[in-house]
């Protein structure tokens, strides 16, 4: 855990080379990110930091070049005056956001570009950590507790309701299919990354990183 709150981290792709490409740099604490492929174009990555206040960030995803640019602030949380600070976020099929908050008591529904909270979710637990869309038609909204011992809890005794999962249902709203990983690589990339492997297994080439591993900004 980042308590010092140094920009040591870095948020970093992996493609279908395979190779490390790192994106953002100088990350403090990543709360949460979540893609939109559908309902934006082209497809966006939205980004909450510590670093960045806490601050929805949105990052446009070019598939040709394989890079992200942007990020701007979609959703100023200081702004917000609310309690807590954003989590594990999720994306529902008209495009806005649910997200989770940590000390805040609860789930908000977001508009990205619009510095606005469109609804509270109230959840029986202060730390709130991360939602999902589930369930046969992906619209119930699975949102998870953190319990933890140092955990003051307000004053009062520990909740027993810390530590679960909730379903919440009725939102009118649904969510998208989990899509899984492709990790896939072409034939000629396979066989490419054998002769790499093998040279530098002979002392041809150098370290992993300098072979694998591509930095952009």
């Amino acid at each position: 855990m980042n308590e010092a709150g140094l920009p040591l981290g870095n948020v970093t792709f992996l493609n279908w080379a395979p190779r490390f490409i790192t994106h953002i740099k100088g990350v403090v604490s990543s709360s949460g990110f979540v893609w939109d492929k559908f309902t934006t174009e082209p497809p966006t990555l939205y980004f909450v930091d510590a670093g960045f206040n806490y601050n929805i960030r949105a990052y446009s995803f070019h598939s040709t070049a394989g890079n992200i640019k942007g990020g701007q602030a979609i959703f100023e949380w200081p702004n917000q005056h609310e309690n807590g600070s954003p989590r594990r976020l999720t994306v529902d099929r008209t495009g806005k956001l649910w997200v989770p908050l940590d000390a805040g008591r609860g789930v908000i529904q977001v508009e990205p570009g619009f510095n606005q909270i469109l609804r509270f979710i109230s959840i029986p637990a202060r730390r709130v950590g991360a939602c999902t869309f589930g369930g046969p038609a992906l619209d119930i909204l699975y949102v998870s507790t953190i319990g933890s011992i140092h955990d003051n809890h307000d004053g009062h005794p520990p909740q027993v309701e810390v530590g679960s999962i909730y379903a919440v249902k009725g939102l009118g709203v649904q969510g998208w299919p989990p899509k899984e990983y492709n990790l896939q690589m072409h034939k000629e990339s396979r066989v490419l990354e054998r002769v790499r492997v093998k040279k530098q297994r002979q002392g041809i080439l150098g370290t992993s990183a300098e072979v694998g591993c591509d930095n952009d900004e």
